[in-house]
């Protein structure tokens, strides 16, 4: 490898893990994986709102001021939601308030956000420095992790900035100071001409070794691994190998490369078949079909949370009518169960103090072991996905092939979320009027070409306004939600459904005359009729009013097909209800 540029994040890349390294800097795969992370966005935010503060006149500076550059630079990605973004501005708001009362507001900085370049033997070391007050380079740190001086002597940062601010400033830097504004701590690191001499010759060594390196082999670590960018395409993300012999861990590797990129062409073909996926039914069951390949589990639940903010019971794999009754019992009762963050391994769910109830709902044997995964979108929940398997004890390399599976899931979801509140009416389920009339516009363009029949049917409950004022409005909805069923009910998988009004529906039938359209009606005429509406006490029949049109030859509007079914179903009114009219055959 023929780097000649290296930066200290760089080399602590590398030494943390040199397959990281290569992923992000030899392939350059860093824009293509990289996974928006809240700690980033709120670091950075600090960050550039200091730099911005800093420039002021300190006569101008003041904590309002330092507030309003925060807002103003605060990046609003990788959060889950609206809370956990507001914690993290909480936070970067408590550590500016620590940098303001420690007076360091009152410095005049030679440099800020000073950028720098400088060669070394065969290779260039490069980077940004915070801060340089007089002959001290200063580096802000917005993590909660303080490392002991022992380390940050040895740490790559510290030995770079050291060089790079002596360069800079012409004469050796006295120190390097950590600012670390989340403890309100400061670590000074002073090093004399031979300490630094040797730093920057193991330095050279490094990079030297670095350089020479052709196998970049992963370095495995449970937490590391987990938040890595490149989780789903390294062979040995997740993985234990201490109990790995050495000799061995090379064909480890490249089964594990081998199995990380099938997965990832298995992960991409997912996301280009739920991508194109807009009915929520159909893509909720190629969602559980999804998971259930994947992790090979013998129990799925895949929960949804309704407009009003309910977990429900979505789809289910595996578990039987009487254990998804029970789950969801247990979650209707306690909802907080299913309210997580972020994903987790249950190696005994029958154990757990928060899942136990659930698991036994679904009869999962001692021996399984679950996952719990929550779906967001737009920094809501919408959705948890619980998958338990028998024997086999989920692994993190796992939950993290199903966590990528999720992000994938959640876009496609919150889409066909959003596409199906656009055109289908919340209270009865059927399609709303601006779909449907989408629909008949194109029906009536087939006719056109290919002179294919069809037929419109327009509804009304009849003195359906006395249901309300008689029973209340609520009432009323479970009326039209009951009529709405038999509807479904009565006609074809193809036929289009919706309302169009209050009590006001119409149906598009393709490829259907005028005899089959008329029976067609005359069938939900006499359902509607036999039908006992209500619930318990309060029950009542109702009928119904039904116009028909079947498109005649002539070519005909939106607006025209719609008027002229309009006048079908007055006739209908108008001849004592509870009737079926067809266009024209009234004159």
């Amino acid at each position: 490898m023929n780097f000649n540029k290296f930066s200290a994040t760089m080399l602590a890349t590398y030494k943390k893990c040199p397959r990281m390294f290569k992923y992000r800097y030899v392939d350059k795969l860093g824009d293509k994986f990289r996974q928006p992370r809240p700690f980033l966005s709120m670091g950075n935010s600090v960050h550039a709102a200091l730099a911005g503060f800093m420039t002021r006149k300190i006569e101008e500076r003041n904590f309002d001021l330092l507030k309003t550059f925060l807002e103003s630079e605060w990046i609003s990605e990788g959060y889950l939601n609206s809370d956990q973004e507001n914690e993290y501005f909480h936070r970067a708001s408590d550590m500016l308030k620590t940098f303001f009362s420690s007076g360091e507001w009152k410095m005049a900085p030679d440099h800020i956000e000073k950028w720098f370049e400088v060669k070394v033997s065969d290779f260039i070391l490069s980077g940004r420095i915070d801060r340089i007050d007089g002959l001290e380079v200063i580096d802000y740190k917005t993590g909660n992790f303080v490392p002991d001086e022992a380390e940050l002597r040895k740490d790559f940062q510290t030995i770079i900035y050291t060089f790079a601010g002596s360069v800079l400033l012409g004469a050796p830097a006295e120190r390097v100071t950590f600012e670390y504004l989340a403890s309100g701590k400061k670590i000074s690191i002073e090093k004399n001409e031979a300490e630094l001499r040797s730093d920057m010759e193991d330095v050279k060594k490094f990079i030297a070794a670095l350089r020479s390196d052709g196998e970049f082999f992963p370095t495995p670590h449970r937490l590391w691994c987990l938040y890595c960018d490149f989780n789903s395409i390294c062979p040995l993300a997740g993985m234990e190998i201490k109990g790995i012999e050495t000799s061995k861990l090379t064909d480890v590797m490249m089964t594990g490369t081998e199995n990380a990129y099938n997965t990832l062409y298995e992960i991409l073909g997912v996301s280009t078949t739920l991508g194109g996926i807009l009915d929520f039914e159909i893509l909720t069951k190629e969602i559980i079909e999804v998971f259930r390949s994947f992790s090979g589990c013998s129990k799925l639940l895949l929960f949804m949370k309704s407009v009003k903010g309910v977990f429900y019971l979505r789809g289910v794999w595996g578990a039987t009518a009487v254990e998804s009754a029970a789950a969801q019992n247990v979650i209707g009762e306690n909802q907080e169960i299913l309210e997580c963050k972020m994903s987790g391994i249950e190696k005994e769910p029958l154990e757990s103090a928060r899942y136990s109830a659930l698991f036994s709902a679904i009869n999962v044997s001692p021996a399984s072991s679950a996952i719990i995964i929550p779906l967001y979108a737009r920094e809501k929940q919408i959705g948890t996905i619980v998958l338990a398997r028998e024997a086999d004890v989920f692994t993190q390399r796992e939950m993290i092939v199903l966590n990528t599976l999720a992000n994938i899931v959640q876009i496609s979801l919150d889409n066909s979320i959003h596409y199906t509140q656009a055109i289908i009416d919340d209270l009865t389920g059927l399609k709303v009027r601006k779909y449907f009339e989408g629909r008949l516009r194109e029906e009536l363009e087939r006719f056109k070409r290919f002179e294919t029949s069809f037929a419109l049917l327009m509804l009304d409950l009849d003195f359906f306004k006395k249901v309300n004022d008689t029973h209340g409005h609520p009432f009323g909805d479970k009326i039209l939600i009951q009529f709405s069923k038999i509807l479904k009910d009565s006609l074809r998988n193809i036929d289009i459904l919706a309302r169009v009004g209050g009590e006001e529906f119409m149906a598009l039938l393709p490829e259907t005359d005028s005899s089959s359209a008329y029976n067609a009606a005359f069938r939900i005429k006499k359902a509607v009729e036999n039908h006992v509406f209500g619930e318990g006490k309060v029950t009542l029949h109702i009928t119904t009013s039904i116009g028909v049109l079947p498109v005649p030859p002539e070519c005909l509007s939106v607006d025209e097909a719609i008027d002229r079914v309009d006048k079908a179903l007055y006739c209908a009114k108008q001849n004592g209800r509870n009737c079926v009219k067809i266009y024209g055959a009234y004159k």
